[in-house]
């Protein structure tokens, strides 16, 4: 995906599960316009579904939504961008996963949704989230990445300290514990 100078939005290529955005499944091998595009100033795409930040702090997402992942509170599939429940405020929005989203709200606070099987929301649980939820004990974030396999988060904080959780394949959050588990609250790396 892509969006203009103008402002407009525009997406391509493997599209089964409306992740184009043009309220279609038909692949695009040319870029299409992304249905009610106004106002987005930022796009962040997975393999299965794509999201959109708009000036005023709202989220819209589209695509594959089976975990939740698109946060409209449903697991239906989208073929057009729907706004994410309760989420006005965003400065930051974040692709993490394939099958789950974060974004980053005033004062640094990181919210996530979508697939939590592996505890990669950060909520405590391993519940699945179709509405956003607020990552348990983290001050204010100013980076998010994925870790591996897709079923892990990455944080840096505004005091430059660096947070992991969800699935410690073979000690790949870099937690000091070679146990693949999942952990399903942020934990300080050391080190860095």
């Amino acid at each position: 995906c892509a969006r203009l100078a103008n402002g407009s939005s525009w997406c391509w290529g493997y599209n089964s599960n409306g992740q184009v955005g043009d309220g279609t499944t038909t692949q695009r091998t040319t870029p299409t316009r992304v249905r009610n595009d106004a106002g987005f100033i930022e796009l962040r795409t997975v393999p299965y579904h794509t999201c959109a930040r708009k000036a005023d702090g709202t989220l819209w997402c589209w695509g594959y939504n089976a975990q939740g992942q698109l946060g409209d509170g449903t697991t239906t599939q989208r073929t057009s961008p729907v706004q994410v429940r309760n989420v006005s405020d965003a400065t930051t929005l974040a692709l993490p996963g394939y099958h789950f989203t974060c974004a980053i709200r005033t004062g640094g606070l990181l919210w996530c949704w979508g697939l939590n099987g592996q505890g990669q929301l950060g909520d405590g649980s391993t519940t699945n989230r179709s509405a956003p939820v607020r990552v348990s004990g983290l001050g204010a974030v100013t980076h998010v990445a994925q870790g591996g396999y897709s079923q892990s988060n990455l944080a840096r904080t505004a005091t430059g300290e660096t947070y992991a959780w969800g699935y410690n394949y073979n000690g790949s959050l870099g937690l000091g514990d070679a146990t693949s588990r999942a952990y399903t609250t942020p934990r300080r790396v050391a080190g860095f």
